[in-house]
């Protein structure tokens, strides 16, 4: 006999039908599947979460990477650009300038070899006429002038620091040959010494011509080192 008691216990818990076990299973399965997905999930988030930071961050604004690229690609070609706009014109302007002055200089030069030509003549015609003091005062005064005007030379490109127009040393013109010109023009037959005239042909004569012809060629040297 079955008491009132265990009939409620029987009615209170039904026996679970195979369609209720099958649904059971159903959601465990799903309840499974969903737990492997979150984890793969999770997984693969945390291999590509620098990426999406990347991204999200690069998206922002702020991405150090992306920032740097920016750089390389936008900003460095402008700078480098801007640089060798810069240098081209620095080149071309430094260019043109040593043009100009190389031109100063051969103007220069030119000048004083016209300078050595009047005093050449001056000295023969002095040499080969009476003694005449105007022209012994003339004589000294332009040859202290041309001395003083081949020491200048040099300072054509003083203030010239870089890639000058012409090398320092090429403009010095030799300090012996002024001396030996001087001396050509002034140390024998002048002043009280000048008691005559004498030819053309005399080897005081020759030897003025020849002195004056090597410093026409060291002035000539001097040219030929600023043509362009």
């Amino acid at each position: 006999m079955i008491d009132a008691s265990q009939k409620s216990v029987v009615q209170a818990s039904p026996i679970s039908t195979p369609a209720s076990a099958a649904n059971f299973i159903s959601k465990d399965s799903t309840s499974k599947s969903s737990l492997s997905l979150e984890r793969a999930a999770t997984t693969t988030g945390d291999k590509t979460s620098s990426a999406t930071a990347c991204i999200v961050l690069k998206d922002a604004g702020i991405c150090p990477a992306a920032e740097t690229t920016n750089f390389f690609n936008t900003m460095l070609p402008s700078v480098v650009s801007g640089v060798l706009v810069v240098v081209g014109w620095y080149v071309v302007n430094k260019a043109q300038a040593n043009r100009e002055r190389r031109k100063q200089i051969r103007e220069y030069v030119t000048d004083l070899a016209t300078d050595l030509d009047d005093i050449e003549t001056l000295a023969i015609d002095y040499h080969t006429t009476e003694r005449d003091v105007a022209k012994e005062h003339e004589l000294i005064s332009k040859l202290g002038r041309f001395e003083k005007a081949c020491s200048i030379l040099p300072k054509f490109i003083d203030r010239q620091t870089f890639f000058k127009a012409v090398p320092p040393e090429k403009l010095n013109v030799d300090g012996e040959s002024l001396q030996q010109l001087r001396k050509a023009m002034t140390l024998r037959h002048f002043a009280d010494e000048h008691t005559a005239a004498i030819f053309a042909n005399d080897g005081l004569i020759q030897e003025l011509g020849l002195t004056a012809g090597e410093m026409q060629e060291v002035l000539k040297k001097v040219l030929i080192e600023a043509l362009d």
